[in-house]
């Protein structure tokens, strides 16, 4: 398998191609652009393609027991699951083109290396942006999640959970004597689904603090983990049934002496016979089985759409 990634900024027009410079079991590197898998996990033996989709039974089953422990002891997991179907025809510059034109906002990659496999993707999340000698960074909380058409005053479920999230990455930056200071809420609409989203500005003695020290104290969020950190992985290595790989992992971007990194979401892993979508929601107290369900369906329904015109 030949190596390479393919990227588009948000609100660009140009589609990027790098190639593979160096590899270790922590990281791939293709020039300025870095992957990381999800916290915990290597690049020290082949990525498997997931075979079965997750059965609704089972994934129901699981977030109805999730539910009733979080309701018993708060918090919140991020759950994922996957969607699987086979190649009729493998083109997948020609794929990523059609999926990269649906999100002109997004961050957009498809890259491919022997052990990872091939992995495509249109992130929302900006993780951190940093620039040296600049004297802050940029991160923001992104969660809650609805149906774009759906407008109006956001549900109680949502805005509790974005407060979380909200909370414990602000908690985490202070932890490093560093201040978070609060833009204002807005909502982050691309596609069929909007989030709540708010915009933190990181002040303070940055040269003391290394960019994967700060990147470490943050990632994972609760918006991909959850919260309690600790508990919420813990969740997750019981309740997925199958690794995350680089679903949820973090993607680096560097721009001369500038530095933006984004999550792998909204991504799709496959090989040149079959392909798992990877979608994910997450489960608070509040949280309905079968609301969490249509949540990650509609996540996955633009990916979903464009693999449908290479499957069979």
């Amino acid at each position: 398998m030949q190596s390479f990634f393919l990227c588009r900024l948000p609100f660009s027009d140009t589609i990027s191609r790098h190639e593979l410079t160096s590899s270790t079991p922590e990281e791939l590197s293709f020039g300025e652009i870095t992957v990381h898998p999800w916290p915990g996990l290597k690049f020290d033996g082949k990525m498997e393609v997931c075979p079965e989709s997750t059965p609704e039974t089972v994934y129901k089953s699981d977030i109805k027991s999730l539910v009733a422990e979080r309701r018993a002891n708060g918090g919140k997991t991020v759950i994922c699951r996957q969607i699987c179907g086979t190649f009729g025809r493998f083109e997948p510059e020609a794929m990523a083109r059609e999926y990269f034109a649906l999100f002109p906002e997004m961050f957009c990659f498809l890259f491919c290396h022997p052990l990872a496999g091939c992995w495509m993707g249109a992130s929302p999340e900006l993780l951190l942006t940093a620039k040296a000698g600049a004297g802050h960074a940029e991160t923001r909380a992104l969660a809650g999640t609805r149906k774009r058409s759906e407008g109006g005053e956001w549900s109680a479920k949502n805005l509790a959970e974005h407060r979380m999230v909200t909370d414990d990455m602000c908690r985490r930056i202070e932890e490093l004597t560093l201040e978070p200071r609060l833009g204002q809420q807005y909502n982050f609409a691309y596609g069929n689904i909007e989030h709540l989203c708010t915009p933190i500005e990181i002040r303070g003695d940055l040269d003391g603090v290394s960019l994967h020290r700060l990147i470490r104290a943050i990632h994972p969020t609760p918006a991909v983990g959850g919260y309690p950190r600790e508990k919420a992985l813990s969740d997750i290595d019981a309740i997925e049934h199958w690794p995350r790989n680089c679903y949820g992992g973090h993607i680096s971007v560097r721009h001369g002496s500038e530095t933006i990194v984004y999550i792998a979401l909204r991504c799709v892993h496959f090989d040149a016979v079959k392909w798992a979508v990877y979608t994910g929601s997450g489960i608070t107290p509040d949280s309905d089985a079968a609301d969490e369900w249509l949540e990650t369906e509609t996540k996955a329904a633009p990916l979903i759409s464009i693999l449908s015109h290479y499957s069979f």
